[in-house]
């Protein structure tokens, strides 16, 4: 082998495992990515047969995929507070859509700005529903007021400067309440529709299910014609289950989010 030729090879390999050990000695990046109401089939990775879901799939196939995990507070802002402190809602605190996370408390932010992470948070945070300025444990903070705006959301970009980003932001308008789900069913059907509480039409699908044979919900029959006259029948059944508990089917506003409680919600918000 000719000298240069070697010394060439000699500085490529040499280049290679410099850049391996750097490689193998930098921390590894950390992206927490949070969903909104997804099923637990929402997902092709968990065997859904007509959603694809390529990018979700494949970290679930080349990381760890939990088939048994669970939500213990389904409500936006105690289960935000669970995943930053890995604590139960009784022991963080944040019982409901309107407390802030307490500045006290630990969060895996703050533990990885204080190993030397740059950390970001985009988004919705929702805990204090009028404060969208930084929280402690981001360098770069981006978020709203509340829950947002169907369309052109003002976002605070880290207390720099307040912008509205232009179209459609996937959260409920009307803040700070709850968004109404309306439901019925038989032994064989089950109707849902999703009004907002403001007059307007619904924006929302309905959806109806035939329980009796699909049991897990996976097909929505609301837009099939056949099913028509089980859809005004179902609606009719709403409508008189509203009526029994004093609802007027006519004027359904939302019920203000009382948070987590011991005894069971309001019989006309079940």
């Amino acid at each position: 082998m000719q000298p240069l030729l070697a010394l060439l090879l000699l500085c490529v390999a040499a280049h290679h495992f410099v850049a391996a050990a750097r490689a193998a000695s930098r921390p590894p990046n950390v992206l927490f990515i949070l969903t909104d109401d997804q099923r637990w089939d929402a997902l092709g990775l968990a065997g859904h047969r007509h959603l694809k879901t390529p990018h979700l799939d494949r970290l679930g196939q080349e990381g760890v995929y939990f088939k048994n995990a669970f939500c213990t507070t389904s409500l936006c802002s105690p289960s935000r507070a669970s995943i930053l402190s890995g604590l139960y809602a009784h022991a963080h605190g944040v019982v409901n859509n309107f407390t802030e996370y307490p500045t006290r408390l630990q969060s895996f932010p703050l533990v990885l700005q204080a190993r030397g992470y740059a950390t970001a948070y985009i988004g919705k945070w929702h805990m204090g529903e009028d404060n969208d300025e930084p929280r402690p444990g981001f360098d770069w903070f981006v978020t709203h007021k509340g829950q947002g705006k169907y369309f052109d959301t003002e976002f605070n970009f880290h207390g720099q400067r307040r912008e509205v980003v232009p179209g459609y932001y996937n959260c409920e308008a009307q803040f700070p309440y709850t968004p109404n789900v309306r439901s019925v069913r038989t032994e064989t059907w089950k109707y849902t529709r999703s009004p907002h509480g403001d007059g307007g039409p619904d924006r929302h699908m309905a959806e109806l299910y035939n329980i009796e044979f699909d049991p897990e919900e996976r097909y929505n029959l609301i837009a099939r014609p056949k099913y028509a006259s089980v859809v005004k029948q179902m609606q009719a059944e709403l409508v008189n289950a509203m009526k029994e508990v004093g609802l007027d089917p006519d004027h359904d506003p939302m019920p203000l989010d009382a948070g987590i409680k011991q005894e069971l919600p309001d019989q006309k918000i079940r």
